[in-house]
């Protein structure tokens, strides 16, 4: 059993979906207020319109699909906060730096190629910006390449 240092039992063990908003950012301290928000967002559209759960995407597997949902959410996060470190948001998805370069790289990649992934990229941007209406928006010139 694994507690946090609070003595709560972590989630993933009372069998329960991790929540975004509860989850410490290793790299950078807890992340309050409307940037938990934006991300939380940005998670649930995701969830949504993949329609894998939020526990697959921070999972560790690795079939296609999945990665392809967990990049997505890496280049989002990335669009709406471009001064957080690839390392801060690795820790928002259990993921290291050099996994949220590469996922956000291969998100650029695949818009570039492929009409079908661009258009899913482009209609879960667009769920992202419906759910958190005026609270952020991304900063110009922070797109992925060939996706903006």
């Amino acid at each position: 059993m694994t507690q946090d240092a609070s003595g709560r039992v972590s989630t993933r063990e009372r069998g329960q979906s991790p929540a975004v908003p509860q989850v410490a950012c290793k790299a950078g301290g807890n992340y309050a207020g409307v940037r938990q928000t934006v991300v939380s967002a940005i998670l649930k559209a995701v969830s949504e319109q993949t329609g894998f759960e939020l526990s697959v995407i921070m999972s560790t597997n690795r079939t296609q699909p999945v990665s392809d949902a967990r990049h997505m959410a890496m280049a989002l996060i990335k669009e709406y906060y471009p001064r957080m470190t690839d390392a801060q948001i690795g820790s928002f998805l259990g993921r290291g730096q050099s996994d949220v370069c590469y996922g956000r790289a291969a998100v650029s990649r695949r818009c570039a190629y492929s009409k079908g992934y661009r258009m899913m990229f482009e209609f879960i941007r667009q769920s992202v910006k419906q759910q958190i209406g005026a609270l952020q928006t991304p900063s110009p010139g922070h797109l992925p390449a060939k996706c903006g």
